[in-house]
């Protein structure tokens, strides 16, 4: 329900608070603002967040006066385009990407234990 969410760790964290907001911001049809800290991890793949440098307090003041008196089309285009990235990345991609890693990794293991020749069963 917050028209901002202001996250500004120090350094990475809360990315999943992120991206909760932005999920539920996307999926009311919100316009809120997230104000993101360029160290958290989420701010290298959620385009459309504000960053801010937790570390200068004036940038802090910046952006969470940007984010108050933004525009609600230039919220929504923001808001928009973390949506997408959320979505595509949701939790089907990490299961796969995760099975995909095993797989290979197994692949990798058993190609050198076994003998050229020699079949795993």
């Amino acid at each position: 329900m917050a028209d901002v969410m202001w996250i500004t760790p120090l350094r990475d964290g809360l990315d999943l608070v992120a991206k909760e907001y932005i999920a539920t911001q996307g999926l009311t049809q919100g316009s809120g603002v997230l104000v993101l800290s360029e160290f958290a991890g989420a701010a290298a793949e959620l385009r459309g967040a504000i960053l801010a440098n937790p570390h200068h307090p004036q940038d802090l003041a910046d952006t969470c006066c940007y984010a108050l008196a933004i525009s609600r089309s230039d919220a929504r285009n923001r808001l928009s385009e973390a949506f997408e990235v959320v979505c595509r990345y949701d939790i089907e991609y990490w299961r796969q990407e995760f099975i995909n890693e095993v797989e290979r990794r197994r692949a990798t293991k058993l190609n050198k234990i076994l003998p050229i020749g020699h079949c795993a069963a």
